[in-house]
């Protein structure tokens, strides 16, 4: 037997969630992605344009 292998409940639980929280899911998926390219990819330049809209996002009124 594959140890490794995801028990089907498991995964129908997954589905689940994943169908009753797409908003969420979209939320983390984007985060995650806006991480990792900053800490692989970013040049000077791109993090000195993320860092002014950062600065304008936290000076606007909360959404």
């Amino acid at each position: 037997m594959n140890e490794n292998k995801t028990p089907e409940s498991q995964l129908r639980a997954s589905e689940n969630w994943t169908n009753k929280n797409k908003e969420r899911k979209q939320y983390i998926n984007r985060r995650s992605v806006a991480k990792r390219f900053i800490q692989n990819d970013a040049t000077m330049e791109d993090l000195d344009m993320l860092l002014d809209i950062i600065e304008q996002k936290k000076k606007s009124p909360r959404n």
